[in-house]
């Protein structure tokens, strides 16, 4: 094309290519100047209807005059049909460059989203909506104006049905939810884009993952997006909330119009002019200190009639509205107190928080959630309602301390989302050995905001002793570390404090709870380890007979011994004294859900820890293996859902989440999840398997194959993924080398079976790998040792029932697939779909007749 003329444009140099086109840099020879020449795929125009629409869509946006939107000359046709759009040319680069070079700095990132908003703001106006906007479709010229491009062509695409290869992952990344699934869209579509875009300036990163199409669109549609400040913590909040705000999943909850975004950032940018943005996390944190340490009183003066007036008006009214006491929101949240002295003293603040955590959840009828779920609001600038919020509390306590050699100066502050305002605050500058006595002022306050009489509670002798209260504070702030080292320091300063107070049940708990901790992780297995909690917790009870977390370790104390029968009866004890005991409910939901096969209880214990645990990533993962035992599929998605949010990183909920799709027949978002549960945990088997017998049913084999042979370089000694290699080469008719995996993976099966012949699962193994090999009598022989060797477990069922498959056995297949059904009613249609070695057989009525039975 360099060097030709195309109606009055000779073509200079190509300036780039995408799923749009291709882009010439041309002269016009008529006005002597430089155009952007786009050359549209061959699809368009192909059908009359399309061309109209398109020529239509075009003329209408080149009609737009704005300093936001690139210029249009001309829309015309070569000799040979190919459309093609002149354009003004301009020096710079696009977005997508800019961005690719890393985060923008927030006066940028503003300006530029201002630019675009108004751009839009105008093509929206003419009642024309981009529907493709992304950082490749908006230009930065030198002096740093932003150009908008491509209006109309989304439109005549979105006529066209693309395929999965035909779509880009990089457009669908900007496309709202409604757009994504298909729907209708209108303004609320550019104004989600818009929101996607600024948070990719911000952050460098799109708020959407996924390397598939699919995977992409599952993730706008079901996924809340990372929060900006998680990794960029100098975003003013009110920019964070103008962003989400575009972004919300619904459109309603969206801004209405551009010009709604366009003022919000308007008024954004003022303020940050006039520097009275909201704070962002550096900064509130610095207002903390200075304003909570400051006790403030605010007199109110009123006339005495009025006030006599008003005083009866409220009488009347609380006796007309009188609320009943068991339906008063007592839910709260203890945020982690900020040190804002020495980092060696981090230990006071955290231990501080934990204590006073502790305390208020045994106030009665007081919702309080738990030290390990409000964690993450470490050093959060975040305000209290949107804290209150996000944990669904009503009452906030926040705070910072300062520590020194003689002297503890702590500022606290109770906020009420009902109010919306903060009901108390108060700064302490006392000796350090009152920090029992503050802690218990804060008690009696937050305990008189929730309308809890201590006196009637029995809770107002709390009687810490100072000298017992620090070595505590030190054991709760190791204790929660969960490393080896600060294991075995908790014990030490647990065991200090109780030298100190044979009688301080805290410590008692603490140091049975660390014991316990030590054995479980297997940093200390030993007898003595297990019988000094066991002796601890005893005490405790001696001491307090309503310890309801010392009688909840003993069952599970009794558990690890092997006396289930006692275990339970001693949790149960224990959730009776406190329904809201965290270790009571933890040890019965999961000895329920994973030990005594009844998911239903398992999942009611789970759901009250939920409440106390809301941001625990593990409640959340097994809440969503309960909800898939019980069949409650959406429920069961909505669980991991929330726990892979809480913990990206985790492999087993993206695991067990890829099986629950697999279980409901959305494979494409089941592929989605194993691969990030492998993007987590490259060596994990179960994951690979699982993606590669999703793969090879969408008949993927070219990914199957990179996805299995990624997995025999991350994992060694497994025959299973020498049996994928060959199974996905013989599928796609290379024998040879499909032959020669098949050989390698039943070499590796017979030297563990010369190792331990007892083993079923390798009988079964050698079987498949016999089957593929065509060596009819020593599959079927290997398939009758695994079944001699074990004939109660389905999944060896199924195993023996693949080798009959494989080996295009029908009968025996039915019979073996039967007995395995027998025993696990999820061998059915939906298993079918992804099981491996039934390839002949997927479609057979008999063995669906048999898939599809109750």
């Amino acid at each position: 094309m360099i060097g030709k003329t195309i109606s009055h444009y000779k073509i200079v140099e190509k300036l780039g290519e995408g799923g749009m086109g291709v882009v010439y840099k041309a002269q016009d020879q008529k006005l002597d100047r430089f155009v952007a020449l786009k050359f549209l795929p061959s699809q368009f125009g192909a059908d009359r209807e399309q061309r109209a629409r398109f020529i239509q869509e075009a003329k209408a946006a080149s009609s737009i005059d704005h300093p936001n939107i690139a210029a249009v000359y001309e829309i015309d046709e070569t000799d040979d049909g190919q459309f093609f759009i002149a354009m003004g040319y301009y020096e710079g680069e696009t977005l997508r460059s800019k961005i690719q070079a890393g985060p923008l700095p927030i006066e940028q990132s503003l300006d530029i989203g201002l630019q675009i908003a108004q751009g839009l703001a105008k093509a929206h106006e003419h009642g024309i909506v981009h529907r493709d906007l992304k950082p490749a479709n908006v230009l930065i010229t030198s002096d740093g104006v932003a150009k908008i491009i491509d209006f109309g062509l989304a439109k005549v695409s979105a006529g066209q049905q693309l395929t999965r290869s035909g779509t880009s992952v990089g457009t669908v990344a900007y496309m709202s939810p409604e757009q994504a699934q298909g729907e209708e869209v209108d303004v609320g579509t550019d104004i989600w884009s818009l929101g996607v875009i600024m948070y990719e300036m911000l952050s460098g990163r799109l708020p959407f993952g996924g390397q598939y199409e699919a995977a992409m669109i599952y993730s706008i549609v079901n996924e809340d997006p990372p929060s900006l400040l998680d990794s960029r913590k100098d975003v003013p909040l009110d920019y964070v909330n103008i962003i989400e705000k575009a972004m919300k999943r619904n459109r309603r909850d969206r801004h209405q119009r551009m010009d709604d975004l366009l003022q919000d950032l308007t008024t954004l940018r003022r303020n940050l002019e006039a520097g009275t943005a909201a704070e962002t996390s550096k900064q509130l944190a610095s207002r903390l200190v200075k304003t909570v340490l400051r006790k403030r009183r605010t007199p109110i003066m009123i006339g005495s009639g009025a006030l006599v007036v008003l005083v009866a008006l409220l009488i009347f009214w609380r006796i007309q509205h009188a609320i009943p006491d068991s339906a008063l929101n007592r839910s709260l949240a203890v945020v982690p107190f900020v040190n804002v002295g020495d980092t060696s003293d981090d230990y006071f603040a955290e231990g501080f928080r934990h204590d006073l955590t502790h305390s208020l959840s045994k106030l009665p009828q007081a919702l309080v959630i738990s030290p390990h779920s409000v964690s993450s609001f470490d050093g959060s600038s975040l305000p209290d309602s949107s804290i209150a919020s996000q944990l669904g509390v009503r009452f906030v306590v926040r705070g910072q301390l300062q520590l020194s050699v003689a002297r503890l100066k702590i500022g606290a502050s109770l906020f009420d989302a009902e109010a919306g305002s903060r009901v108390w605050n108060e700064s302490y500058d006392r000796g350090r050995e009152e920090a029992p006595a503050i802690r218990d002022e804060v008690i009696k306050i937050v305990s008189n905001n929730l309308k809890i009489d201590l006196e009637k509670a029995g809770m107002l002798a709390f009687k810490t002793k100072p000298d017992v209260y620090e070595p505590y504070l030190h054991g709760l702030f190791l204790a929660e570390r969960k490393d080896k080292q600060d294991n075995k320091l908790a014990v030490a300063y647990f065991a200090e404090s109780i030298s100190r107070d044979s009688n301080y049940v805290p410590s008692m708990t603490g140091l049975a709870g660390a014991r316990l901790q030590g054995y479980k992780r297997g940093w200390d297995k030993s007898d003595r380890s297990l019988k000094d909690a066991e002796n601890v917790c005893r005490t405790a009870l001696k001491i307090d007979s309503t310890e309801a977390t010392a009688l909840a370790m003993l069952g599970s104390i009794a558990d690890i011994r092997g006396d289930r029968q006692n275990a339970i009866s001693l949790l149960l004890k224990a959730y009776e004294k406190d329904h809201k005991n965290n270790y009571a409910l933890t040890s019965l939901g999961e000895m329920y859900l994973l030990d005594l096969n009844d998911p239903a209880k398992g999942v009611m214990y789970l759901k009250q820890l939920e409440e106390i645990e809301p941001r625990d990533w593990l409640v959340n993962s097994n809440l969503g293996v309960g909800y898939a035992q019980l069949k409650k599929y959406p429920e069961a998605k909505k669980s991991f859902h929330r726990s892979i949010q809480l913990d990206p990183d985790r492999d087993t909920p993206p695991y067990d989440l890829a099986y629950v799709c697999e279980r409901i027949g959305e494979n494409d978002s089941a592929i989605f999840y194993y691969e990030r549960a492998l993007r987590n945990n490259p060596h994990f088997f179960e994951a690979y398997e699982g993606l590669f017998a999703n793969l090879l049913a969408a008949e993927n084999f070219a990914l199957a194959e990179s996805v299995v042979t990624a997995g025999l370089s991350y994992i060694h000694g497994r025959p299973e993924l020498y049996y994928d290699v060959g199974l996905v080469y013989a599928l796609q008719g290379r024998q040879s080398i499909a032959l020669s995996s098949f050989r390698d993976g039943l070499k590796l099966v017979e030297e563990n079976l010369a190792k331990d012949p007892g083993v079923a699962d390798n009988h079964a193994l050698a079987g498949l790998f016999s089957a593929r090999l065509s060596n009819v009598p020593k599959a079927i022989a290997e398939a009758s040792e695994a079944a001699r060797l074990d004939s109660t477990n389905e999944d060896m069922m199924m195993k023996i029932a693949r080798v009959y498959g494989a080996l295009g056995k029908k009968d025996q297949m039915l019979l073996w697939f039967r007995r395995a059904k027998s025993m696990n009613p999820e061998y059915d249609v939906a298993y079918l779909k992804t099981a491996m070695d039934f390839e002949k057989y997927r479609k057979d009525p008999d063995l669906l007749l048999v898939a599809r039975q109750e």
